[in-house]
This record gives C-alpha cells, structure tokens and sequence, in this order.
C-alpha cells in the first residue's frame, strides 16, 4: 500500500477518533504524521521547494506527542 494511502486512512480515523473524544487519537496522528514526514522526506529530496511542508509535519508530529503527553497526565 502506498504511504498516501495509509496517510489518508489514518487521517480519516484520527478525525473519527477526535470527533468522539477517544484519547488514543493521538497515537493515530502520530503515526500518520511519521508517515507523512516518511512522503515529504522523499519528496523534498527531489524538490527542495517542499521544505516547508516537511517542517509542517515536523512541528505536527511535535504537538501530537506533546497533546497525548498533555492528556495522558490529565486523564490517567
């Protein structure tokens, strides 16, 4: 399977789980933001214009890892 399509798929439960309050959404994001890290890694390789979205889903992947720290301490 094609690292878009994952992406895709992941992003869609991410938004179910979100949309429901399901604290194990975060892990969903965060992998579907190393996926898509993975897709511009390569991306930018070819292309250096893709930087700054390489850097979005860098600083992304940040605050996933930083909400589910947040909501963990919070919630359990």
């Amino acid at each position: 399977m094609k690292v878009t399509k994952v992406t895709l798929i992941l992003g869609i439960l991410g938004m179910y789980l979100m949309s429901n309050k399901y604290i194990d959404q975060f892990y969903v994001w965060i992998v579907s933001d190393i996926a898509n890290i993975i897709l511009w890694i390569n991306l930018t390789i070819q292309n250096s214009n893709n930087l700054p979205i390489l850097l979005m889903w860098v600083i992304l992947l940040i605050n996933s890892t930083y909400a589910n720290i947040l909501w963990r301490k919070k919630y359990t």
